[in-house]
C-alpha cells in the first residue's frame, strides 16, 4: 500500500488506543512548512465509537476550537451535529461509521485541516486574523517537544513522507493498458470479485463469516391495533452476522437499518447461512426469534424487498449502480433458493396467481395490497406473464384512477362538454 503523504500516525508503546500523528502543511497552502502534532484516542469499543483528536501544537483554523477539531467524524463535537441527525441518531452520509479505519481518519483530517473551504460562519476580519496567526503557529510547532512520545523539534515522530511522487499521465497510458495480460484483463472485468464480499465492520470475508445486508423496516398501524410492514429497504454494504449481533445498525454511509438478512454467495457460504436465513425471515416479519419456520414469510419479505429496490431506483431514491443491481440479484437468488428447498412456497404462489387470474375479487387491494410486490412472484411460479397480463393490466388501470383524479380532479365530473372534450387527451 502506498504511504500517505504529508500526514502520518503511530500508536504509542504504552497503549494501542493512543496514537500520535504529524500533519505537514502542503505547499501552496497557508500552512506550508508547518509540522502540527496531534494525539488520537480510540475508545475500547473501536470501531463502534468515533475517536477523539487533540491538537498538541497551535493551529489557527476556522474549525479548530482551542485544541479540538469541530469535525463530524470525531466524537469531540458529536453533540453539535446531533441536531441534524435522523430518527436513528445520525445524519445519513456523514459522521463516523464502523467502516472507517485509521487511514480513513487521517485522509479526512488532512483534507479538512489544510483548506478553508467552509468559512461561512466567519467574516473577513476573522478570517484575516486566523491567516495572520498561522506563521507564528508554524514556528511554535517546530519548537514543540512532546512529553509523551519521541517527537522533537529536529526529529518529528512519527516520520512523514512529505513529497508526493510524480504520476505520469500521457498518451502512452493507452498503449500500456492495451498490453495488459489476458489474466489481468479477466480479473479486472469481473463484475463482482469474491474479495469484495467483506464485512465493512469486522473486515472478515465470506469464508470467515456469514455475510449479509442490513434491512430497514418501517411499520404502519393496521386494523384493530395491529401493525403491518409498510416498507423494507436494503443497504448495499456487506455486513456480517457477528457485526449485527454486536449492535451495528448503520451502514458504511451511516444509513440506518433495523434488521439483517444473510446472502447466498456460494455453496459453502450458503450451507452456513441458510439456518440463519430462516431465523432472519422470522425476525424481520415478527420482530421475535421464532422456533418454527413459516414459508409464507418468504412470499411477504422477498417480493417486498425486490419491489422496494425497483421503485427506489426508478424514482432516483437510489443511484442506478452495480451495487443496486447486485443487491436485486442477491435477493432474487434467495427467492429461488427457498423455492428449490420448499415446494410449498411454489404451490402457495401458484395458487395466489391462479386466484388473481380467475377471480376478480382476489386481485383487489385487500387480496393483493401491492401489484409491485405481486410481480416478483412470477419468477418462481409455473405461470408466465402472458397468462396474467390481461388481469394485471385491468387491475392496474383500476388502481390508477385514484392517481389520475388526484392530478386531474376535473375528471370526476361527467357530461361537462369542456371536460369531455379533453378527457381523451388527459
Amino acid at each position: 500500500i502506498d504511504p500517505l503523504y504529508n500526514i502520518a500516525a503511530h500508536p504509542l508503546d504504552e497503549s494501542l488506543f493512543v496514537w500520535h500523528a504529524n500533519l505537514v502543511g502542503p505547499v501552496d497552502t497557508p500552512y506550508e512548512g508547518g509540522v502540527f502534532h496531534m494525539e488520537i484516542r480510540f475508545s475500547d469499543d473501536y470501531p463502534m465509537t468515533a475517536p477523539s483528536v487533540r491538537i498538541l501544537t497551535p493551529m489557527p483554523h476556522p474549525h479548530v476550537i482551542e485544541d479540538r477539531i469541530c469535525l463530524d467524524l470525531l466524537r469531540d463535537y458529536e453533540s453539535f451535529f446531533d441536531s441534524e441527525s435522523d430518527d436513528w441518531g445520525r445524519t445519513k452520509g456523514t459522521g463516523w461509521t464502523s467502516a472507517y479505519s485509521v487511514l480513513t481518519l487521517l485522509i479526512q483530517m488532512q483534507t479538512f485541516l489544510v483548506n478553508f473551504d467552509d468559512c461561512s460562519h466567519l467574516n473577513d476580519k476573522q478570517i484575516s486574523m486566523i491567516l495572520r496567526a498561522i506563521p507564528k503557529a508554524i514556528i511554535k510547532a517546530h519548537e514543540f517537544d512532546c512529553p509523551d512520545c519521541a517527537h522533537a523539534p529536529e526529529l518529528p515522530w512519527p516520520k512523514v513522507f512529505v513529497s508526493e511522487p510524480e504520476r505520469r499521465f500521457s498518451s502512452d497510458s493507452e498503449s500500456e493498458l492495451s498490453e495488459e495480460s489476458e489474466e489481468e484483463h479477466e480479473i479486472a472485468s469481473k463484475p463482482i470479485r469474491q474479495e469484495m464480499i467483506t464485512c465493512f465492520h469486522t473486515k472478515k470475508d465470506h469464508t470467515e463469516a456469514v455475510i449479509g445486508l442490513g434491512i430497514r423496516k418501517k411499520v404502519q398501524p393496521g386494523t384493530a391495533g395491529s401493525k403491518y410492514i409498510a416498507s423494507l429497504n436494503a443497504c448495499f454494504d456487506f455486513i456480517s452476522f457477528d457485526a449485527f449481533k454486536e449492535g451495528v445498525r448503520h451502514d458504511a454511509s451511516n444509513n440506518p437499518f433495523t434488521h439483517w438478512i444473510p446472502l447466498y454467495i456460494n455453496e459453502d457460504h450458503g450451507k452456513r447461512a441458510f439456518p440463519i436465513l430462516k431465523q432472519a425471515m422470522g425476525f424481520i416479519t415478527t420482530d421475535k426469534l421464532q422456533n418454527s419456520f413459516n414459508p409464507e414469510w418468504i412470499v411477504t419479505i422477498l417480493p417486498k424487498l425486490l419491489s422496494s429496490l425497483t421503485v427506489d431506483v426508478m424514482s432516483d431514491e437510489v443511484h442506478k449502480s452495480l451495487s443496486a443491481l447486485t443487491t436485486y440479484c442477491a435477493f432474487h437468488r434467495l427467492f429461488l433458493l427457498f423455492a428449490e428447498k420448499n415446494p410449498f412456497i411454489v404451490g402457495y404462489v401458484d395458487k395466489k396467481i391462479e386466484n388473481f387470474i380467475e377471480h376478480e375479487e382476489k386481485r383487489n387491494k385487500k387480496a393483493i395490497p401491492s401489484l409491485g410486490e405481486f410481480l416478483p412472484l412470477l419468477t418462481i411460479s409455473n405461470y408466465t406473464w402472458d397468462q396474467i397480463a390481461e388481469a394485471y393490466l385491468l387491475e392496474s388501470l383500476d388502481r390508477s384512477v385514484r392517481w389520475y383524479l388526484t392530478k386531474f380532479p376535473e375528471l370526476r365530473y361527467f357530461n361537462n362538454p369542456k371536460v369531455e372534450a379533453k378527457r381523451n387527451d388527459l
